[in-house]
């Protein structure tokens, strides 16, 4: 199996089918900024939903991190497990207006845990 970069894989993605883009994904060795991810996941949502969010699951585990901004990007787009682990794991805390904006867009635990980080007022 072949390992394939970042770099590599962002440069290709467009020129290539969907199922050359999950291989490729698949074999993939790094992951890059959040932005570049993100545009990845919106991509790939479009046909497949499921895919997409294992996609940013990896991502998340290979410690890419998003802003409360990009998760709600993603509502409607991934699966609420996947949104739910990106929502917790973000780079910096929700504020009350993210927060309003995602409450029931993750699942219960999560929005616990990201209300306890919010901000200082």
């Amino acid at each position: 199996m072949r390992k394939i970069s970042w770099p590599e894989f962002y440069d290709g993605f467009e020129k290539w089918s969907l199922i050359v883009q999950k291989s490729c994904a698949d074999d993939l060795e790094e992951f890059s900024k959040a932005e570049e991810v993100l545009e990845i996941t919106l991509e790939v949502a479009l046909h497949d939903k499921e895919y997409a969010s294992g996609f940013l699951i990896r991502a998340l585990d290979a410690g890419v991190r998003f802003t409360p901004e990009q998760v709600l990007e993603l509502v409607g787009e991934v699966t609420t497990p996947a949104l739910s682990k990106m929502a917790v794991n973000t780079s910096r805390a929700f504020d009350d207006e993210e927060m309003a904006a995602i409450f029931g867009m993750v699942d219960a635990l999560s929005y616990d845990r990201i209300s306890s980080k919010l901000p200082e007022a």
